[in-house]
C-alpha cells in the first residue's frame, strides 16, 4: 500500500497520467499554491473563474477539467470557505495576490448557502 505523502509526491512528477479524482487534485493544489489553498479556517476567497487559471498555469492537460471544478467547489462549499466570504474581502488568484472583492450579491449567496449547510448538519444530528 502506498502511503498518502508518496502518493501526493508520485501525482506531482511530470509525464504523470491525468488527475480525474476531485480529492487528489485538491492535496495536489496545496503543494504548487500555497498561498492561495489553506486547509482549516483560514481559506481565503478564490477570484473567479480560478479554474482557468489553473489550467494555464499547469497545463489543461494535468487535470481533468470537470474534475477540477468539483474539487473547487468542494473547497468552496465548506463551511470554513463560506464563513469567510464577506463583503469586500479581497479575492485571491494562484499568488494570493488581490485579484477582485466580493460583491454585496456574493456575500448574500454565500450566507444563503452557509444557513443551509448548517441547517442540514443540525437535521442530521436530531435524527
Amino acid at each position: 500500500m502506498i502511503a498518502q505523502d508518496s502518493k501526493i509526491t508520485s501525482l506531482q512528477k511530470p509525464g504523470k497520467r491525468k488527475i480525474y479524482s476531485p480529492s487528489q487534485i485538491l492535496d495536489y493544489l496545496y503543494n504548487p499554491f500555497p498561498n492561495c489553498f489553506f486547509m482549516g479556517e483560514n481559506k481565503k476567497i478564490l477570484m473567479a473563474n480560478i479554474h482557468l487559471t489553473i489550467a494555464k498555469e499547469l497545463g489543461s492537460k494535468r487535470f481533468e477539467m470537470k474534475a477540477l471544478k468539483i474539487a473547487l467547489e468542494r473547497y468552496t462549499s465548506s463551511l470554513s470557505y463560506l464563513h469567510n466570504v464577506k463583503l469586500d474581502i479581497p479575492r485571491i488568484n494562484l499568488q494570493g495576490e488581490s485579484a477582485g472583492r466580493v460583491t454585496k450579491t456574493e456575500e448574500a449567496f454565500s450566507k444563503a448557502r452557509l444557513n443551509r449547510q448548517q441547517d442540514m448538519h443540525k437535521n442530521t444530528q436530531k435524527s
